[in-house]
């Protein structure tokens, strides 16, 4: 029987831990390899630091902040001390002054037909509200006319209060003050609408801010849905209208609104990933869970991370130039194409993050798609004063030309493209003129 002698079992014993070290190693190696930068996340991560670079809050962003400031404080002071303490919270027991609970709505959804003899009934009412709340349409008018507001960069609105309710009423106020004005100097009306409707356009165009474009994408579709329900019922106004609305020959493409959107979102992302890097999964995104060190090192890849989303942004903003078609923007404001393609068992902290950005991504693209579809249908129905025979055959759309469609049966004007909810993403509603006269009112909400 043949016999291994001591030394010859202590270098075989060697051997074999070597090679289960060296296995480890090449495992370890591969669990903790990083992809490299793709040039999309090259791109995008040289446009973040140049903004960082300059990162402030300007004056707008401080009057938006605070727009529901008590009415014996200035919103931009309001705003601007709602957001140092967010930013630097006080140790001592400092607080912000209680907010205004001031609410203001039309009795009706105003693009509805049924809606305008409602608001004819509540006319006296709705003047009453003007006359005690004109505070209100300062305020909205000195935010519209500053510059768009733009929220820094680095720091995430997620957890500071936004004034909706009180920027959705001015706004709401803003349009009755115009209902008001309609009866004794329309021409005045038209022109202080287009004037707001410039501000208003410029706004949606260069805010970073998603919960204030959401507001003013909002905004815009309740004002021109009630403009061309007023003027089907009144089509002596019609030519004064396309005169006076000069906004409407300019036509602005609102979906580069979503570039500073898509900016702003990038940088944040990448202000969590470097909380990551610094403080630890657990403690960055606030888990319960905690995550060791060594574990996070197998489930987080960094450039990975930002190579998706990097991939992702880009694809969207070449989405809403039309390169790939109308049904391709669509199906993605539906749900981002291989949504589940994103997930990787060597990144699970990074697919989870992507995951919740592309969700986010699909909701920006389906309020824009509706948002844009109805601005430029309603542009065309405007310009043409109302005459089907002057609407034009088709209208552009992301740089795509769409056909019009009339629906007779569902009395609307429609773009063709496949529907995204209902009819009304991309219609306008029509009926005959003066039928809205015939209607009997109906009671309307108290305000």
């Amino acid at each position: 029987m043949t016999s291994i002698s001591a030394p010859s079992r202590w270098r075989v014993i060697v051997w074999v831990a070597g090679i289960i070290l060296l296995i480890w190693a090449l495992v370890l190696a591969l669990l903790f390899r990083q992809p490299g930068l793709s040039e999309q996340s090259k791109i995008w991560l040289a446009k973040t630091a140049q903004q960082t670079a300059t990162d402030a809050e300007n004056a707008s962003f401080y009057l938006m902040l605070g727009f529901d400031a008590p009415s014996d404080s200035s919103p931009q002071a309001y705003g601007e001390q709602r957001w140092r303490l967010h930013i630097e919270p006080a140790e001592d027991d400092m607080k912000l002054a209680e907010a205004s609970t001031w609410r203001f709505g039309l009795p009706c959804y105003v693009s509805m037909r049924e809606c305008l003899p409602v608001i004819d009934a509540n006319m006296a009412r709705i003047d009453e509200v003007l006359a005690e709340q004109k505070a209100w349409l300062v305020r909205l008018e000195l935010l519209l006319a500053a510059a768009a507001p733009k929220a820094p960069e680095t720091h995430m609105m997620d957890k500071v209060p936004f004034p909706k309710q009180q920027l959705s009423s001015a706004f709401e106020l803003n349009l009755a003050a115009v209902i008001s004005a309609m009866d004794d100097d329309p021409e005045q009306a038209f022109a202080d609408l287009n004037e707001h409707l410039e501000h208003l356009l410029s706004h949606l165009r260069q805010t970073n801010i998603t919960a204030y474009r959401s507001l003013l994408q909002r905004a815009l579709k309740v004002e021109l849905g009630w403009l061309v329900a007023f003027l089907q019922q009144r089509p002596e106004l019609l030519a004064s209208a396309a005169k006076q609305l000069t906004v409407l020959q300019q036509q602005p493409e609102l979906a580069a609104s979503l570039e500073p959107i898509l900016n702003r979102s990038f940088a944040l992302a990448v202000t969590t990933f470097d909380r990551i890097d610094r403080d630890g999964v657990s403690d960055a995104l606030d888990w319960d869970l905690q995550v060791s060190e060594l574990l996070q090192r197998i489930i987080w890849q960094r450039h990975a991370t930002v190579n998706a989303l990097a991939d992702s942004y880009t694809t969207a903003m070449s989405l809403m130039t039309g390169s790939d078609g109308i049904e391709s923007l669509v199906d993605a404001a539906n749900s981002w194409p291989d949504l589940g393609a994103n997930w990787s068992d060597q990144n699970l902290i990074g697919s989870a993050l992507v995951q919740e950005k592309l969700e986010q991504l699909s909701r920006l693209l389906k309020r824009s798609l509706m948002t844009e579809a109805y601005y430029r249908i309603a542009v065309a129905w405007l310009l043409a004063e109302g005459d089907e025979s002057q609407l034009p055959s088709q209208v552009t759309l992301f740089g795509v030309e769409v056909p019009l469609q009339k629906r007779q049966l569902e009395q609307r004007l429609c773009l063709d493209i496949p529907l995204l909810e209902s009819l009304d993403d991309f219609c306008l509603r029509l009926y005959q003129p003066r039928q809205l006269a015939e209607l009997e009112p109906i009671v309307g909400s108290q305000m």
